[in-house]
């Protein structure tokens, strides 16, 4: 469905002149940005080049960075980083900031990219990640086409109507019936949302643990054991 449809749908059923569409439509942006970061949607997967300045061991991520960092490569050696768990471990495996040498380790956080080691010259990364959708507008050519058209309704719709519901009927005596159904709807729309994309491009995380100089390779869909020097 586009945008225009969308809204025109979530105003049939509420029936309450109270709600602005403008307020609707930010609402319906902001809920697409939530569903897109718990669930790194493939349609929004992009890359982009960052270049670290030699002597230095950090960079700001791409403005359309959203989540799940997937896979980064450096360019001027060809070697995949591997992408540690945070900012301490990653800090705690080099033993401190001024180790020199090329990056092969990463750690994403607060839309910064950190990296180990510190390289002597600039160094170029291909990172692979989840954008920021398109932000949505109230007409027929704006379309929410992150995620599946057969689900923009169960999953936009019916959280919007839920959110809105739940202030309507808030302090009724009687079942919040809108409320409830809206929101179970939401949900087993979310859960035909993860069906649909079973085996999508995960960020597969390393952390190094103290005991035995074992590291884990860790994400949703797999834990799996790999060497901490490797």
């Amino acid at each position: 469905m586009n945008t225009k449809r969308i809204l025109d749908k979530i105003e049939h059923k509420l029936q309450d002149a109270s709600y602005a569409r403008e307020e609707l439509l930010e609402d319906l942006n902001d809920l697409i940005l939530y569903v897109s970061a718990i669930l790194p949607l493939p349609t929004l997967q992009t890359s982009g080049i960052v270049t670290i300045v030699g002597g230095t061991n950090s960079v700001d991520m791409p403005a359309d960075y959203h989540c799940n960092v997937y896979r980064v490569e450096n360019n001027v050696t060809d070697r995949v980083c591997k992408v540690v768990y945070n900012y301490k471990v990653l800090a705690e495996m080099h033993d401190g900031f001024t180790e020199a040498g090329s990056i092969v380790d990463v750690a994403c956080e607060n839309g910064v990219l950190h990296c180990r080691k510190t390289p002597a010259t600039n160094e170029a990364l291909t990172l692979f990640y989840n954008e920021k959708p398109t932000v949505l507008t109230d007409v027929v050519t704006s379309t929410p086409d992150c995620i599946p058209s057969h689900l923009h309704d169960p999953i936009l719709s019916s959280y919007i109507l839920y959110d809105k519901f739940s202030e309507i009927e808030d302090g009724i005596e009687s079942a919040r019936v809108n409320t409830s159904f809206y929101w179970n709807r939401f949900l087993n729309g979310m859960q035909s949302l993860q069906t649909f994309y079973p085996n999508i491009s995960l960020q597969s995380i390393y952390q190094r643990f103290a005991k035995g100089g074992v590291a884990y390779v860790q994400n949703d869909a797999y834990k799996e054991r790999a060497n901490a020097d490797g």
